[in-house]
């Protein structure tokens, strides 16, 4: 019985296309999971361990998608939460913790009503410097039990603010900052 209530929360296209199992549109997750346990090759601590495998790749998936879904800016989601422009900035400060809260609050208040300069002066006061992004990009590692393809997002962002702190737009600014990357490498941090 457990194995069919678990079958009916996954999704059983592998186990079935390793079983070789032939289903139909009219099938039913049931159904499927009988012809799984009645085909001649199925061994139950195989399945099971599928399952898992499938358990816990969607779970890293929704993992990666609330990731990516936190990292969508705060103006995407105003705009799709139907909030008029005027009522960014109170909306944005009832959200904030104090100490951001605070720097808004010490701005000029014809300042303090508009938006994109609340969001100017909040990402220059805690915007992290392209030092911290190639550092937090050079000496990246993968935390054990993650996804590679989230270090892999991960390393992008790092690459990316990196890049954008330095205004390298194109492939010769590439190049020579590499160039120059590697030339303080074995210099002490003295010189």
């Amino acid at each position: 019985m457990a194995f069919l209530a678990r079958c009916k929360k996954l999704d059983l296209g592998r186990i079935v296309e390793d079983l070789g199992i032939e289903i139909t549109p009219a099938d039913r997750v049931v159904d499927i999971c009988r012809k799984i346990k009645t085909s001649p090759d199925f061994e139950e601590e195989f399945a099971k361990g599928q399952l898992e495998v499938i358990s816990q790749e969607r779970e890293a998936q929704r993992a990666y998608e609330l990731k990516k879904l936190r990292n969508t800016s705060a103006t995407e989601t105003v705009r799709a939460a139907g909030i008029e422009e005027e009522e960014w900035v109170p909306q944005l400060i009832s959200f904030l913790p104090l100490e951001f809260a605070q720097v808004i609050i010490k701005e000029p208040e014809e300042k303090m009503r508009d938006y994109v300069s609340i969001k100017e002066v909040l990402l220059n006061r805690f915007k992290m410097k392209p030092e911290t992004f190639r550092l937090k990009f050079t000496q990246h590692q993968r935390k054990s039990g993650a996804l590679w393809k989230e270090m892999v997002f991960e390393l992008g962002n790092y690459l990316e603010g990196w890049l954008d702190g330095l205004d390298v737009k194109d492939f010769k600014s590439l190049k020579d900052l590499m160039t120059v990357d590697q030339l303080k490498r074995p210099v002490s941090s003295d010189i």
